[in-house]
């Protein structure tokens, strides 16, 4: 009769822990994608400051032409020059403290003195938990650079 308890006890809990789990699965995805966006507007703004404040120690970005850190990826976005952007096609995944968000991104703007088209091009933002924090760890462009 106990065993028959604790199944159905633990069952009961497994029932109720899922929905649980999956508001607590959507609630990260709007994060990743909240943050991302928050991250867009920071740039076309071209608030160094705020993003420098935003980024975590370690940061590394990856574009056509070669990886960056956190003082060189400041410089890019200093002179991006970016137009008007659409996020578009969010993937947003959680692993303990990292979210990953992956999208498409149409914008207009200047990498190293190349004025890039606005074909839509994939993107991914990777962002870490720093104690009470969410802070900007990882950015990879794949828009290809003509030359």
């Amino acid at each position: 009769m106990k065993l028959k308890a604790v199944l159905i006890a633990t069952l009961i809990m497994t029932i109720l822990s899922v929905p649980l789990f999956a508001e607590e699965t959507e609630d990260f995805e709007k994060l990743g994608q909240k943050m991302t966006e928050d991250v867009w507007a920071l740039m076309k703004a071209g608030n160094v400051d705020q993003l420098k404040d935003m980024m975590a120690d370690g940061f590394q970005s990856l574009h056509q032409d070669g990886s960056r850190n956190l003082e060189e990826q400041l410089v890019l976005i200093a002179g991006l020059s970016l137009g008007e952007y659409k996020l578009t096609d969010f993937k947003v995944t959680i692993a303990e403290n990292t979210i990953v968000a992956t999208y498409f991104v149409s914008v207009k703007e200047t990498i190293d003195g190349e004025r890039l088209d606005s074909e839509p091009a994939p993107r991914m933002t990777v962002f870490v938990k720093v104690g009470d924090n969410w802070k900007w760890l990882a950015h990879v462009n794949m828009k290809p650079i003509k030359k």
